[in-house]
């Protein structure tokens, strides 16, 4: 595809997101302004030409004054090119988030990437008796846990009436602590590892970091 055409593809891609995210008819005035917003400037002219060719294509209907929906073949198309988008994305988002641990094991301070668990309060005492059991058998990096009560809020994070947070550390610190000691890494897989007596065995299940749109 050249630079053109792919070019024009990418402008008609976020204008069909723009008419996805409406349930009635939508004209080019106000898709022009959720594009700006995108850093996609295109005059109503523009959009109209396109919107055109998005009709011709099937991937919009017209409804005369009231301006243009997504139609199903519209929705299909969409979703096929955000998945190629996701491709190697989660590589990208993993390696951004071990780049930005700060921890240190010898101070014992810094900052850490840490899974977000959202549960009914009512499950607290458990949860953290079963957190507790993973770090003895030395499934968890580090025994830290952070809780949040109901309506709490920590980073930006706030938890729900009736509900709690429990923040645990993620295994990307361990990767971001080996990045900022000098050692490359390539992070190649997430899996499913099987255990017996204790010990890792095999792997059971892999998936690609670089081949995948969803996180593993």
């Amino acid at each position: 595809m050249s630079k053109v055409s792919n070019d024009v593809y990418r402008k008609q891609l976020e204008i069909l997101r723009v008419l996805s995210e409406y349930s009635q008819p939508v004209g080019s005035s106000i898709i022009r302004k959720e594009l700006a917003k995108r850093g996609f400037f295109l005059s109503e002219r523009t959009i109209r030409y396109h919107l055109k060719l998005l009709e011709e294509k099937g991937l919009v209907e017209g409804h005369e004054k009231e301006g243009r929906t997504i139609t199903k073949m519209g929705l299909e198309e969409l979703s096929r090119a955000l998945a190629y988008e996701r491709v190697g994305s989660i590589l990208t988002k993993y390696l951004s988030l071990a780049y930005k641990v700060t921890y240190s094991p010898e101070t014992g301070s810094g900052d850490v990437v840490a899974n977000v668990l959202l549960m009914d309060k009512k499950f607290e005492k458990k949860s953290l008796e079963v957190i507790h059991r993973l770090y003895e058998g030395r499934f968890l990096p580090l025994p830290c846990s952070k809780v949040l009560d109901e309506e709490e809020e920590y980073r930006g994070i706030v938890a729900p009436k009736n509900k709690i947070v429990i923040l645990t550390i993620c295994n990307l610190t361990i990767d971001g602590v080996l990045i900022h000691s000098g050692i490359p890494l390539l992070l190649k897989y997430g899996g499913l590892v099987q255990f017996l007596g204790g010990k890792p065995i095999r792997f059971v299940d892999l998936i690609s970091y670089e081949h995948t749109t969803i996180p593993p």
